[in-house]
């Protein structure tokens, strides 16, 4: 943080209430998933409403769908790649049975 918008942190009881919050937030993993979550939620609501301004409700509602359900394809790879970890099944063997990225496994084990 710069050193004015520290000065300016001190002085604002609203800012420093906010600086405190946010910190707690993204502290938790678990807060900022669902914090994750409800921003992808609001952006499917907000193609939506654009889709049907545009006259184009039907194209945005499937779109919308669709990605509704590969995030719950993706949750329930990610769900069975924890069962999987959990059993001490090796990185590799997770991503390939799970479809999820080297990466995403090693994420998941935290």
């Amino acid at each position: 943080m710069t050193p004015q918008l520290q000065d300016f942190r001190n002085a604002d009881a609203g800012f420093q209430q906010f600086c405190d919050l946010y910190k707690r937030a993204v502290s938790d993993p678990t807060l900022m998933q669902e914090y994750y979550q409800w921003c992808l939620d609001r952006m499917r609501e907000e193609g939506m409403i654009a889709a049907a301004i545009d006259g184009k409700f039907e194209e945005g509602r499937e779109e919308g769908l669709e990605i509704g359900r590969e995030e719950e394809r993706k949750k329930g790879r990610i769900d069975f790649a924890k069962s999987l970890i959990a059993e001490g099944l090796p990185n590799e063997f997770v991503a390939r049975h799970t479809k999820l990225t080297i990466d995403e496994v090693q994420a998941l084990r935290g």
